[in-house]
């Protein structure tokens, strides 16, 4: 059971628990890739007309990881408002690509992944960032997730390891339904 806490703001903020570690753990991921390999961020943002360099794309990785891992240490109203921020200019960036019809090959949140950016990723990038606001708005000042903590070890295995599956699933269908979409519509092309 997540434990209950004295006002319904603080409640919503606990169901969310979940889905806001997911939402954290793929900014830290998506962090982790840009520090280690700038490379396909960088084409990114340069291909949809954009500055970018090595070093300005290995620095955002480092603030992706921080905001990210403080999000999760703290589950501040700060904290997850600047995970909101993120998300919001993540899809500014696939919204700007998708307008300017650049041709990217990768939108480059994972590295080497070949995801080109779709309104698939602009939507999970836009509910990541209400998902982040809505617990940065009920927060309160109050710290931590609210993982549950009442029921013992099971359920705590249970929630996380369901978050895990549900973190997968999400780098999934941002990673490779984008190449599905692709691969589609060059077969259907391919047919005329």
């Amino acid at each position: 059971m997540i434990v209950a806490l004295a006002t319904p703001k603080l409640r919503a903020v606990r169901s969310l628990a979940g889905l806001l570690i997911v939402v954290a753990v793929l900014l830290a991921f998506a962090g982790a890739i840009k520090l280690s390999r700038p490379g396909p961020t960088t084409r990114a943002l340069r291909a949809a007309g954009l500055p970018g360099s090595a070093l300005f794309v290995r620095l955002l990785g480092l603030c992706e990881i921080t905001v990210a891992v403080g999000a999760l240490a703290l589950g501040s109203p700060v904290a997850m408002a600047l995970v909101a921020a993120f998300y919001l200019l993540f899809a500014g960036f696939i919204l700007v690509a998708l307008r300017r019809g650049a041709p990217i090959s990768s939108c480059g949140c994972f590295g080497a992944q070949e995801a080109p950016p779709t309104l698939t990723h602009l939507v999970m990038n836009l509910a990541a960032a209400l998902v982040a606001g809505v617990a940065a708005l009920g927060a309160g000042g109050r710290s931590g997730l609210g993982v549950p903590d009442g029921d013992g070890p099971l359920v705590l295995a249970t929630f996380l390891f369901i978050t895990a599956v549900a973190a997968w699933f999400s780098y999934v269908v941002l990673t490779l339904l984008p190449r599905v979409e692709a691969a589609a519509h060059q077969s259907a092309a391919s047919r005329r």
